[in-house]
């Protein structure tokens, strides 16, 4: 699950905690505030190394939130970094699926061609390569797409997903990934919670799916 930042509790106090954060425009960082490899707690050293390849530290587009990882099969890949860095984006296997989770839009890059100048974009890259399990080309498709079309792909992003799914629709996700499917996501949360004034914890779609995954 995602939740949302210490920053983000001073700045709005008194909110109790929600699972995904506010997401500002694309701002430019220092290194200093780049998001850092997380350190290894379990044995996802090949995984990690997957997912980062060619990359230290990837630039943080605003404000991203951070991803709870409670899982036995879910680990985190970035942090923060600090004294007491918090994991801003995560992944986890789930049956014989993958997920890779971000606290904002890494996702988006991941339609595009690949960029090697462009570390969100080699990250974005990378994430399609884990998440298919190393297949030269990988089938990706969209979360617009009809449910009944989504075996014939191996990666689903995403985008233009429906703003307020069904619960079938996300059993079908869940089921989708558990046999062997996988999904790169990430949202703009906070923007989701004032548009929708629902509960981000229990209604977003995104934890929806993937509370049951461990991440």
């Amino acid at each position: 699950m995602l939740q949302t930042s210490p920053l983000a509790l001073v700045q709005r106090s008194r909110l109790w905690v929600v699972y995904f954060l506010w997401c500002l425009a694309f701002l430019a960082i220092s290194p200093a505030t780049a998001l850092s490899v997380a350190p290894s707690f379990q044995d996802t050293d090949a995984d990690r190394a997957v997912l980062l390849d060619g990359l230290d530290v990837l630039p943080r587009p605003g404000t991203p939130g951070t991803v709870s990882v409670f899982g036995p099969k879910a680990f985190a890949v970035l942090t923060g970094g600090g004294a007491q860095p918090h994991a801003m984006l995560g992944a986890a296997r789930y049956g014989k699926g993958r997920v890779v989770v971000a606290a904002h839009g890494y996702h988006s890059a991941s339609v595009k061609a690949r960029n090697s100048n462009d570390p969100l974009s080699v990250f974005a890259h990378n994430a399609i390569q884990w998440l298919s399990s190393g297949k030269m080309k990988p089938k990706v498709g969209k979360l617009s797409l009809p449910i009944k079309q989504w075996k014939n792909y191996d990666v689903l992003i995403w985008l233009d997903a429906p703003e307020y799914p069904n619960a079938d629709w996300v059993k079908s996700l869940q089921e989708y990934v558990r046999q062997g499917g996988s999904v790169f996501m990430g949202s703009c949360p906070w923007g989701w919670a004032q548009l929708s004034g629902k509960n981000i914890r229990e209604e977003h779609p995104m934890n929806q799916v993937t509370a049951i995954m461990g991440v």
